[in-house]
C-alpha cells in the first residue's frame, strides 16, 4: 500500500505539528487496549502500525483503534501474526 500526499512547504509545520499529537493520541489508544508492542508513525494524518500480534482479530482491533482516533485519515497495517 503506497500513500503519497503533497503538502505546500508553507503548511508543512503544522503538518508536524499535528502528526506528533496524533501520534501521542494514537499510543495513548493503543496503550489504553493492550497494544503497548505494537510500533507507530504517523504521517500526513496516516498512522503505521508495526511489529507483531499474536492473532487476526487482534491485528484488525489494533487497526479499528487507532483508525477511531479523530484527526486520523487512514491506517497503513504493517503488522505481522506471531508464529
Amino acid at each position: 500500500m503506497s500513500e503519497l500526499q503533497v503538502v505546500a512547504r508553507a503548511k508543512q509545520q503544522a503538518v508536524n505539528a499535528s502528526d506528533d499529537e496524533l501520534q501521542r493520541e494514537v499510543r495513548k489508544a493503543l496503550d489504553e487496549h493492550e497494544f503497548r508492542d505494537v510500533g507507530l508513525e504517523v504521517r500526513n494524518g496516516v498512522a503505521r502500525l508495526t511489529g507483531t500480534v499474536p492473532t487476526g482479530a487482534r491485528n484488525l482491533e489494533a487497526a479499528v483503534v487507532a483508525r477511531s482516533v479523530p484527526g486520523v485519515r487512514a491506517v497503513q497495517d504493517d503488522l505481522r501474526l506471531r508464529d
